[in-house]
């Protein structure tokens, strides 16, 4: 700290008054180590995962060597020495292994998406999917959790914590893709109405599978021009998928970090 850090007696006074302890007392500060991970072991049952902590190895470097068919050496941070100690030489493959998947982890648990952990990794998305592929062909289990707990979330509208807590998820159940028809569409003269009257009527299931199929094929652009081109035949059309994304990634991280 140099001189210009120093705080004043007054500066230190209110440092004092909002993070000291009281006469006779000491302040403690504590970090559970990997506790989202731990949890994760626990819950998806995984015992790779689990071993890793009975043996105490480091965890994240042993699912980096499942996932990338690999020694747990290769996927370390620092060399070992003949004795198996730990050394201060970087190992840097080593540690990039160890880096993307504990980012795949996190990302799973913290509800990061494959966009998220691209940016982070300083991929492509496709690469980061790909990752996150691997991660996953390594850990089934682990997929198999996430996959059940979102399509019990998909069908109750909520997630449980382990000590039994819900968590609503606002668009967990919302249709992937929503239609209605808007004042473009052709109207047939009905002589059972008057000029006032405005029925309004669900779009046809033949309309909604006719788009929903061409969306799903479509990539992002397209399906852009897919909407534009159904507005002007009198169907709007909303896309629901990165509502319904979010809501599935927060599954995971609400059953992880809730209470």
């Amino acid at each position: 700290m140099n001189l210009q850090q120093i705080p004043s007696k007054g500066e230190a006074k209110e440092i004092r008054r909002l993070f000291g302890a009281g006469p006779g007392n000491v302040l403690l500060s504590s970090d559970f180590s990997q506790q989202e991970p731990r949890c994760l072991a626990w819950l998806s049952g995984d015992t790779s995962m689990q071993n890793a902590y009975f043996t105490g190895k480091d965890l994240y470097s042993t699912m980096a060597a499942e996932a990338f068919h690999t020694t747990y050496e290769n996927c370390l941070e620092f060399y070992l020495d003949e004795n198996g100690n730990k050394t201060d030489k970087t190992n840097t493959e080593g540690k990039k292994r160890r880096t993307q998947i504990k980012s795949v982890l996190l990302g799973i648990l913290y509800g990061r998406g494959t966009a998220s952990v691209a940016e982070l990794l300083g991929m492509s998305v496709d690469e980061a999917q790909k990752l996150i592929d691997d991660f996953f062909n390594a850990y089934p289990l682990i997929k198999v959790f996430v996959e059940e707990k979102q399509a019990e979330a998909k069908r109750l509208g909520y997630t449980t914590t382990a000590w039994g807590r819900r968590r609503y998820l606002k668009h967990i159940q919302d249709e992937r893709f929503e239609f209605k028809y808007n004042d473009k569409r052709p109207v047939d003269f009905n002589p059972l109405f008057t000029a006032t009257s405005q029925v309004q009527e669900e779009v046809s299931q033949d309309i909604k599978d006719y788009y929903t199929e061409k969306l799903e094929k479509a990539n992002q652009y397209r399906r852009t021009k897919i909407i534009d081109q159904a507005k002007e035949n009198g169907v709007d059309i909303t896309n629901n998928s990165g509502y319904i994304a979010e809501a599935n990634r927060q599954v995971v991280n609400s059953i992880i970090q809730g209470k």
